[in-house]
């Protein structure tokens, strides 16, 4: 794929590996926020360069629909990345809960064979 701009092929790559592999039933939900992401990040690219335009330019520009599109992109992407934190803390904490004690023989075991303290 072409460079772009601003476009992280990085982050193209990893979304195609989880978007294969990953999401699944019942996991679409992941997938689709990260094109909700994805979409709301390209439409406020795309709010600037049209503020730029009209700015270098001197032209005008109605939009039809009503409301702030600005706003509404850069709430959106908010809203994914809070949901991002909110699922990340959680499976940590998770994880934390399952994960094995100081008490747990094995782990201490585990713990003396890679010489941990």
């Amino acid at each position: 794929m072409p460079a772009i701009a601003g476009y992280d092929q990085k982050r193209h790559r990893e979304f195609g590996l989880h978007s294969k592999n990953i999401a699944g039933p019942p996991d679409y939900e992941e997938y689709f926020d990260e094109r909700q992401h994805r979409s709301a990040a390209i439409g406020l690219s795309a709010f600037h360069l049209l503020e730029r335009i009209k700015g270098n330019y001197g032209l005008t520009f109605e939009s039809q629909r009503k409301g702030d599109l600005r706003k509404s992109f850069e709430q959106k992407i908010e809203e994914i990345e809070l949901y991002r934190e909110e699922t990340r803390v959680s499976r940590q904490r998770l994880q934390d809960e399952i994960a094995p004690r100081g008490s747990d023989a094995r782990y201490e075991r585990s713990l003396e064979l890679l010489q941990i303290d």
